[in-house]
């Protein structure tokens, strides 16, 4: 995972971490860093993406906001415009138009449900 990702991925882990304490619990940052032993600004830090959550502090996080830590972790599937260079050049057009509809699909699928093999009801 390239310095883009990595920063993207904690962007979105930070997202789910205030979407869970907004929605679930309604409660504030500083409420929530109480719970978990952190103070208001590394709360505000870790939903902004610019605070590196340790696992031990994702697991009692999670845990306060009463969902599973696999539910706040992000997965990135790779774009079709990011296949490497020897992949992508001998795909014809048709094929690459394939791919993206392929990755498209398996990105609106829950990443949970895509790890269960379930397909999530339209």
């Amino acid at each position: 995972m390239g310095q883009p990702n990595i920063t993207r991925f904690y962007r979105k882990l930070g997202e789910s971490v205030k979407k869970y304490r907004e929605k679930r619990l309604g409660i504030t940052q500083e409420a929530l860093g109480k719970i978990v032993g952190l103070s208001r600004t590394s709360i505000a830090n870790i939903e902004s993406g610019r605070q590196r959550v340790q696992v031990h502090m994702l697991s009692q996080i999670a845990q306060a906001l009463s969902v599973e830590p696999s539910r706040l972790i992000p997965e990135f599937l790779p774009d079709y415009r990011q296949l490497p260079e020897n992949v992508s050049s001998k795909l014809r057009p048709e094929e690459m138009q394939i791919v993206a509809s392929i990755l498209d699909t398996i990105k609106e699928e829950s990443p949970n449900e895509i790890r269960r093999g379930n397909k999530k009801k339209s």
